[in-house]
């Protein structure tokens, strides 16, 4: 038997198609959304706390956004890292009223240095770094103690990583990932 168009809020709760329905009873045409919209209805309320609840997460202050724990010096422990990394890694975080200023120096084991660093915002969006070779950063705030930073090189994603604070604050765990989101290694630093 084909299912009627679902009806107006009022007829919809007392009649269903060719049978009379009991409110409260369910019926297929009833579950279809009706070309009406009733601002009387129980999910009005969910679906506008929802939204506002989701345009205050999207617009909120980059201040909000920023993890004040990581503020410090970060030191690498191999032992406890996976996958390649330098033999000395230091992680320096400085945040200020939502703009993290970030150094990370590293050491290889040919003796090669390393050194990025930036000025940027927890907003999302891509800034220059230092290095100026078209390089940029954005990070935003995946949870209480989490990260996301993504690195680009002429507007082509080159790593990301997930930075995730743990053991009281103590510990920053890291895994960088390249362009295509496969993992590259996971890093464990350790506050000084």
């Amino acid at each position: 038997m084909p299912l009627r168009p679902a009806l107006g809020p009022a007829a919809r709760s007392h009649y269903h198609g060719p049978h009379r329905v009991p409110p409260g009873t369910w019926h297929a045409a009833a579950a279809r959304p009706s070309a009406e919209f009733d601002i009387r209805s129980w999910r009005y309320p969910v679906k506008i706390t929802s939204l506002v609840a989701a345009v205050l997460l999207a617009v909120a202050h980059p201040a909000a956004a920023q993890i004040m724990e990581m503020n410090g010096i970060w030191e690498l422990n191999p032992g406890k890292s996976i996958g390649p990394s330098p033999v000395q890694e230091t992680l320096v975080f400085e945040i200020v009223d939502g703009v993290q200023t970030y150094t990370m120096t590293s050491v290889n084991a040919d003796g090669g240095r390393g050194l990025n660093e930036w000025s940027i915002p927890y907003d999302g969006k891509d800034h220059p770094t230092a290095a100026g070779d078209g390089s940029t950063a954005s990070i935003r705030r995946l949870g209480e103690k989490t990260e996301f930073v993504v690195n680009k090189r002429n507007g082509e994603i080159t790593s990301t990583y997930t930075r995730v604070l743990a053991d009281d604050d103590r510990t920053i765990i890291s895994i960088g990932r390249n362009g295509d989101g496969e993992i590259l290694w996971v890093r464990v630093f350790e506050k000084l």
